[in-house]
């Protein structure tokens, strides 16, 4: 009970107790960086102990381009970030407000690659960015890529779609019945743990 009481009197003491109370998916509370105005949402993947322990501690790249961003060695213009991610807005957009969200880790950009936990908490991630873009810019809905191949760090691009655009990919010409029958069979046949099935 000492130590407990000990972790609670120190976490009161935190600029946002969040932080080290909660994780994003318990939580919605979040705090804003007196020095730059930036979005701070409680952060995924971490929880009070791992916090204490200092065990939150993450990779970095010296030579990756977004883990200079994160570390501030390259300037961004940053529109929101937790303990584990950071967004900010693409310099080579394709869509007004087109924005890049990262883990601050330098994982791989393999997405489907990564641990359940760094992939749930770069898609809630995700998620909070996406919603601030609706809500602050009026865009009908946010589009998503996460194809991770100009940057080996991963990443989702979002895409504010607002009224009268199109979407990012159009539909190719019909596929052909037997061919496209061939493809899911064998796909269904590698599946694993026998979850594959005909519809």
């Amino acid at each position: 009970m000492r130590i407990l009481r000990m972790v609670l009197m120190f976490s009161e003491s935190t600029t946002c107790v969040t932080h080290v109370l909660h994780r994003a998916s318990e939580s919605s509370a979040g705090c804003t960086d007196p020095d730059r105005g930036v979005v701070r949402k409680t952060p995924a993947g971490y929880d009070r102990l791992d916090f204490m322990r200092g065990e939150t501690e993450m990779k970095r790249d010296p030579d990756c381009i977004f883990c200079k961003i994160v570390s501030k060695e390259i300037p961004s213009q940053t529109i929101w970030e937790d303990e584990g991610h950071m967004a900010f807005l693409d310099i080579f957009p394709l869509r007004k407000a087109q924005a890049v969200v990262v883990a601050k880790e330098h994982l791989p950009s393999s997405l489907y690659a990564l641990p359940d936990d760094a992939y749930e908490g770069l898609m809630r991630a995700a998620k909070e960015v996406a919603m601030l873009l609706e809500q602050k810019l009026g865009a009908e809905r946010t589009l998503v890529v996460g194809e991770g191949l100009e940057i080996d760090h991963v990443h989702l691009k979002l895409y504010p779609r607002f009224r009268g655009d199109s979407g990012l990919v159009r539909g190719g010409p019909p596929a052909d019945p037997p061919t496209l029958a061939q493809l899911a069979k064998q796909i269904r046949s590698e599946a694993e743990g026998g979850r594959g099935g005909e519809v």
